[in-house]
């Protein structure tokens, strides 16, 4: 098992993390960075807008929130039925209200592109192990580890499994809730597809049909243009 670094600051909800979208800080081409990459790490820069639904099915309720997020300025709009939109500044924080729209944010933000915090986020240690157990199924997989500090965040001290295949991409997930040894929560990641310089798996289903996250509408507007480009 191999041990990359020790980061600073944690925040997670179910899946929520610090959105910090700096230039890579891992100064080796590891394995983390090398999957980082797959899904579009070197070419983030070029995204100016980010537009998505995150749609989540728990047993036979389902909850879907639409967002708007303009990269450079830190500008959010989050966009639900029956409700006003709300936009708020990642910069300013006014309000309690604003931070709680804000962790929503970050949660469905960190499932649509948890690979690429692999090279942006400085708040965990992240280890990789080969020939590891798929969590769902049967089969090996090298395993990547993201465990967070028992301080500091949403929901400190959770722990991350990516499964990666022999292309770099994530092939399953499991997320394990204070670092327990079980899952909490497993998930296949499907129907990897092109949203401009980005590589998205817009299927997450679990173990059984009890539980699955999926994305629509996804679509990313370049600096400099007016079009929107949606998955190919």
């Amino acid at each position: 098992m191999v041990l990359y670094r020790t980061l600073r600051r944690p925040i997670l909800l179910l899946l929520v993390l610090a959105v910090a979208c700096s230039e890579p800080h891992m100064g080796k081409d590891t394995l983390p960075l090398q999957v980082a990459k797959a899904y579009g790490l070197d070419s983030f820069f070029l995204v100016s807008k980010l537009k998505y639904t995150f749609n989540v099915k728990f047993n036979d309720k389902t909850l879907s929130r639409s967002w708007l997020w303009e990269v450079s300025s830190g500008r959010v709009t989050l966009m639900q039925p029956g409700a006003a939109p709300v936009t708020y500044s990642r910069t300013e924080m006014p309000d309690s209200s604003a931070r709680k729209v804000d962790a929503q944010f970050i949660n469905d933000q960190y499932w649509l592109l948890f690979p690429l915090h692999l090279g942006w986020d400085a708040s965990a240690i992240i280890t990789v192990a080969t020939d590891r157990p798929l969590p769902i199924g049967t089969g090996l997989a090298t395993r990547i580890t993201i465990t967070f500090p028992p301080a500091g965040g949403y929901t400190p001290g959770d722990a991350f499994d990516l499964f990666i295949d022999k292309n770099n991409l994530v092939e399953q997930w499991a997320y394990r809730r204070g670092n327990a040894p079980v899952p909490t929560r497993t998930a296949v990641w499907e129907n990897n597809r092109k949203v401009g310089p980005l590589l998205i798996s817009l299927n997450r289903p679990g173990a059984d049909s009890s539980f699955r996250v999926w994305f629509t509408d996804v679509a990313v507007q370049l600096k400099g243009a007016s079009d929107w480009i949606t998955p190919k």
